[in-house]
């Protein structure tokens, strides 16, 4: 039988079974914790500063600054999933500090297009490690 004969003749089989799923299937939620606010701001600046980038730059370094950005998006959200969280954590860490060096390598060689961007993204990473101790 196609799926609307099964609904028409089982509706309350079928109905226990959806609300069974659901339940298996719930997700922790993160976008009320204030170090996703702030991971996702960051990447809102990030993506905001490198798209002002001399085209040389944009495309090599502004390019492994935003995506390193993105994984620490990503990281928090695995790691608010997972049950065992120290080593997402530390992972996340990781991808920070590679951040903060890559946005301080973009700094030296003026690839940001005013000293405010450059402390508006600083500003963040500051935020984004304290949250992280």
């Amino acid at each position: 039988m196609d799926g609307v004969g099964e609904l028409l003749f089982y509706p309350e089989e079928r109905r226990n079974e959806e609300l069974s799923l659901k339940n298996t299937y719930k997700m922790a939620r993160y976008d009320h914790l204030p170090i996703y606010r702030s991971i996702f701001q960051f990447c809102v600046e990030i993506t905001k500063s490198v798209n002002l980038f001399s085209k040389a730059n944009k495309y090599s370094l502004g390019q492994e600054i935003r995506l390193l950005s993105y994984e620490l998006l990503e990281k928090l959200i695995e790691a608010n999933n997972a049950k065992e969280k120290l080593h997402l954590l530390t992972e996340l860490r990781t991808k920070l500090e590679k951040v903060t060096i890559l946005t301080r390598l973009a700094f030296e060689i003026q690839a940001f297009h005013s000293l405010g961007n450059y402390e508006v993204i600083v500003t963040h990473v500051a935020d984004i490690s304290r949250q992280l101790e």
